[in-house]
């Protein structure tokens, strides 16, 4: 792939804390488009003290990202490296080596999974004293690099000094041969307030989307990847139709399989009660004016659009290949993909009709999920390490 680039702003790229300058951690993802991981990563960079802690990003992507203008805008660098394709990984090694000579980073955490072998291989050379590995689901993607992941998930102790994830689960995946008094669990926590049921902001956005209260508004959220199983939404919205007519499903998110998903939806005669939405900023309006969310992943960690249903009081359906960590309230279930669509579109017509349920603020508050408090806890953390030695 090309050369490394960077987008700067004007901000220092010294560490010290000394003059007023921030701490600066290097985040380390694939790309910045509104998906999990990034979206969680985002609500804890808005409501750090930036002034304390700054973020900038290692992409792996030569595009640019969906959230790449707010991270400018929040004083935050984008450096660009090579995809982890086999054929990349001499070149991908040289440049990030280069880029981390040229900036003296404390802290480095990568976010991608086992395939955070390699920025932090790099960062260990450099004597970066810092390396976080964070797991964010429980899986590993099923693809042409599996065996490489497979292998840099077993090297990962030799170049990680810390470990952190989204749940214990997430992390005895990725991190089985360590103790388990070693993980650290940053809970992928939200702007509760964001995300509260409104009785009449729903009826302001069920009008915009041409909804009266007749009908049935399910949705689901997360990108078009094989993981998200939205082929599956399509198939129990068919079945919902045999019951119940006044049923639309909205689909949120972009990705490489869109267009596979609304051909079926056109072959199954769905086209008019299937909506596709793209990627939206709007997400607390749009959960408002649902009825309930599907989430038949094939495997997730925690994922940020379910905590952030709960919040709102959305009736919540999951696989149980979902982490059962992220059932947090009585208005999220879990139901398996091998029940079928007729037991899915069963719930979902037995909860769709039910009343919000309307404590889940206060439920995800108590359980540690209110950003305002956990981003604190985090800047906190990031200061106490680098007074450490190196590992």
């Amino acid at each position: 792939m090309g050369s490394m680039t960077k987008h700067s702003t004007s901000h220092s790229t010294s560490h010290s804390t000394s003059g007023g300058e921030p701490l600066r951690v290097l985040q380390c993802v694939n790309v910045m488009d509104r998906a999990g991981l990034e979206t969680m990563l985002m609500n804890y960079y808005r409501h750090i003290d930036r002034t304390v802690v700054q973020f900038d990003f290692l992409v792996h992507r030569s595009r640019a990202g969906s959230y790449d203008e707010e991270i400018m805008d929040l004083g935050g660098k984008i450096y660009h490296a090579p995809r982890l394709f086999p054929q990349n990984y001499l070149t991908y090694n040289t440049q990030i080596s280069k880029l981390l000579r040229g900036v003296s980073y404390k802290i480095i955490h990568s976010h991608i999974d086992s395939m955070s072998v390699f920025p932090l291989r790099a960062a260990k050379k450099l004597g970066i004293p810092v390396r976080i590995a964070h797991s964010h689901s429980c899986s590993l993607d099923i693809d042409y690099r599996y065996p490489i992941k497979v292998v840099a998930k077993r090297l990962m102790p030799q170049h990680a000094t810390d470990y952190w994830a989204c749940s214990e689960k997430a992390g005895k995946f990725l991190f089985r041969t360590i103790d388990a008094a070693e993980l650290h669990v940053v809970k992928n926590a939200i702007d509760l307030r964001r995300f509260t049921h409104d009785e009449e902001g729903r009826r302001r956005t069920r009008e915009t989307m041409g909804l009266d209260e007749s009908q049935i508004a399910i949705c689901q959220i997360g990108r078009f990847a094989k993981v998200k199983n939205q082929s599956f939404s399509i198939r129990i919205l068919q079945k919902l139709l045999e019951y119940n007519q006044n049923v639309r499903l909205f689909l949120i998110g972009d990705g490489p399989l869109r267009s596979e998903i609304s051909d079926e939806a056109t072959r199954r005669g769905l086209g008019s009660k299937v909506a596709f939405l793209g990627e939206r900023t709007d997400i607390p309006e749009l959960m408002n004016a649902m009825d309930a969310m599907l989430m038949p992943s094939l495997y997730e960690g925690v994922p940020v659009s379910l905590i952030e249903a709960q919040s709102a009081g959305l009736w919540s359906i999951a696989s149980t290949a979902v982490s059962e960590d992220a059932i947090l309230t009585p208005c999220a279930v879990r139901l398996p993909l091998h029940a079928g669509e007729e037991a899915w579109a069963s719930a979902v017509l037995e909860l769709a009709t039910q009343p919000r349920f309307g404590d889940a603020g206060s439920m995800l508050r108590a359980k540690g999920y209110d950003i305002l408090t956990s981003s604190q806890q985090l800047q906190a953390k990031y200061l106490a390490m680098t007074n450490r030695g190196t590992r």
